[in-house]
């Protein structure tokens, strides 16, 4: 996580790409004791989603063999953990 900006009511930060899901923010401070506290319910709740804008191309082998290329924002950068499944099973992964 990068700190873009900080003022004494505002933190700005970037992040790059990661595993979607829920996760709680905590802001510490290093010479003090403890986390932040928020003032109203779940608000240091982040949601981390990435976005398919594009997958090409359309049509493939049925036996496979077929470079799919998926276009979109916030992917990991982690190939390890990423895991793309075409179809309705999740038996019919690719590799990444």
């Amino acid at each position: 996580m990068n700190i873009l900006s900080i003022t004494d009511t505002l933190l700005s930060c970037g992040l790059s790409g990661g595993l979607p899901g829920q996760f709680t923010v905590q802001v510490g401070l290093p010479n003090s004791v403890g986390d932040s506290i928020t003032s109203v319910p779940n608000a240091n709740i982040f949601n981390y989603q990435f976005t398919i804008t594009s997958i090409s191309p359309q049509t493939g082998s049925y036996n496979g063999g077929t470079l799919i290329t998926i276009t979109g924002t916030n992917f990991s950068p982690a190939s390890s953990d990423t895991l793309v499944y075409v179809g309705d099973t999740l038996d019919w992964f690719c590799n990444v």
